[in-house]
């Protein structure tokens, strides 16, 4: 009985463990709240759905667009989406989120960029997601990332095509890709 009177006696001598609404403590620097998504840097990629360990961020392909759903309710708040994203669209707050009773989702639907060849939508490249991957990015290089993967093997082929041909002709072989056998 006499630990129960000094567990008492330790207890009000110290000062109040708790803080009064509407206080509240103040959070640390490496605090992780909310994930949040800046728009005009994502990419489409869908690394951030991949890396959810508790399925809040969900992705869904269209052929033209994506689209982006962050269920705050399902969140563990580890930060992995927002360290994995290549193009640093993703972030957490800084400060606590209101108290939510109702599952509560955000949406954003990302519209993909068109190739300037053909004008199919295709996932895009962003400057930051070049710079990390390239360190410099050229004017040439922001005029390829803006072409299809279709387009670009196509412009790659007839390069390589006029190539070869200018080749056998400097050595007088003559045009092999026409099927004439007779060369």
């Amino acid at each position: 009985m006499a630990s129960i009177f000094n567990l008492i006696a330790d207890n009000v001598s110290h000062h109040r463990s708790t803080l009064r609404f509407p206080e509240q403590s103040k959070l640390k620097v490496e605090y992780r709240g909310i994930v949040r998504m800046d728009t005009s840097k994502c990419i489409g990629c869908g690394i951030c759905d991949y890396v959810c360990p508790s399925s809040a961020i969900s992705v869904k392909r269209y052929e033209d667009h994506m689209d982006w759903r962050y269920d705050v309710s399902r969140c563990t708040f580890c930060g992995r989406c927002a360290r994995t994203c290549p193009g640093e669209a993703l972030a957490q707050d800084c400060e606590r989120p209101h108290s939510y009773s109702k599952p509560h989702a955000e949406y954003h639907e990302i519209t993909y960029p068109h190739c300037t060849q053909c004008g199919r939508s295709m996932p895009g490249f962003n400057d930051q997601m070049m710079m990390r991957a390239f360190g410099n990015v050229s004017d040439k290089l922001r005029e390829r990332v803006q072409v299809c993967d279709r387009c670009r093997l196509l412009a790659t082929q007839t390069t390589a095509k006029g190539k070869v041909e200018r080749q056998r002709a400097a050595e007088g072989k003559g045009d092999e890709w026409s099927g004439d056998s007779s060369g």
